[in-house]
């Protein structure tokens, strides 16, 4: 199901992982939200589940779990993702002080991505141009 590009499926995915009667193991709600997370489609579903949701997913687990942060986060590379990751930091500093090493990395991968990003993408984009290669968004 995670593999699905059908935004509402997704959706309800997500939200049944974290519900106990759902019939989704609490342990593999991880692999779930992970699947999200790594979908295209999904990538943004996750974060926003996670930031709008996440005093249920608190009390779902009992504690902060970096693993979802990460999970929902990997791909952050924009100036934008970090300002919306250090805003989540803050309005859950108490949530997060448990894994407060790991949300720091998170920042700090993010920091990383923008600074590959800034070197590289317009290289990268130029010579994909330059070997016939598309990097137009298709219009479909």
């Amino acid at each position: 199901m995670g593999c699905t590009k059908e935004v509402w499926i997704l959706s309800r995915y997500l939200e049944m992982a974290f519900s106990p009667d759902s019939g989704i193991r609490k342990q593999d709600a991880f692999r779930v939200f992970g699947a999200v997370a790594a979908n295209e489609v999904g990538r943004p579903l996750a974060w926003s589940f996670l930031q709008d949701q996440w005093d249920t997913i608190f009390e779902f687990y009992g504690k902060a779990k970096s693993r979802l942060i990460k999970s929902a986060t990997s791909f952050f590379n924009t100036v934008q993702q970090l300002k919306e990751l250090r805003l989540f930091r803050r309005e859950h500093l108490e949530d997060l002080e448990s894994v407060s090493r790991s949300v720091q990395q998170v920042i700090e991968r993010t920091k990383i991505n923008i600074a590959w990003m800034n070197e590289n993408y317009k290289v990268i984009v130029n010579w994909l141009d330059k070997n016939g290669y598309s990097t137009k968004l298709s219009s479909a």
